[in-house]
């Protein structure tokens, strides 16, 4: 059986002005996704067996309700799997309740020993990660490969062990 992931972007707005961003010409984009939107994904996909990406912009500058009800629609497709890609910045317990609710294991967005530089978001992603961790939300991190780190990979690694990344 053939596996599917779809990236859905319920809006292109970050909170976050990573310099090597692809999607920073749309930032200022001030259109979201709609619940009939998500109605109409699920329809085209059927009953198709698949994961659900909800991912960004920062997916959790949307309403945590947006999140609540179109989760409640996908929810009800059985051979569906929620994610979330996210800068980790913005995660509080309501966000947490909601990830334990639908099962969604985060996929944190962060850049090794150079995110201080990138992202300047280092201390608040631990903070929240530890947050998560305290609640039973597992996590995983995800680091993009550049010219600028591309010949430190055990060095970054090493970084992430040393962290519980």
């Amino acid at each position: 059986m053939t596996q599917l992931t779809l990236i859905v972007k319920p809006t292109h707005a970050c909170n976050l002005h990573c310099p090597y961003c692809y999607d920073k010409v749309n930032r200022n984009d001030p259109h979201v996704m709609t619940l009939e939107t998500v109605q109409k994904l699920l329809d085209v996909c059927g009953d198709a067996t698949y994961t659900w990406t909800w991912h960004g912009g920062e997916p959790l500058l949307m309403p945590l309700d947006f999140f609540y009800t179109a989760n409640d629609l996908i929810s009800q497709k059985p051979r569906i799997r929620i994610a979330m890609q996210t800068n980790g910045t913005l995660i509080t317990e309501s966000i947490i309740e909601m990830f334990k609710k639908y099962g969604i294991r985060p996929g944190l967005s962060f850049d090794g020993i150079r995110n201080e530089f990138t992202r300047k978001s280092t201390g608040k992603l631990m903070k929240n990660k530890n947050l998560m961790d305290k609640h039973g939300v597992d996590s995983g991190a995800i680091m993009l490969l550049l010219p600028e780190n591309i010949d430190n990979l055990i060095e970054e690694y090493e970084y992430f062990k040393r962290l519980q990344v």
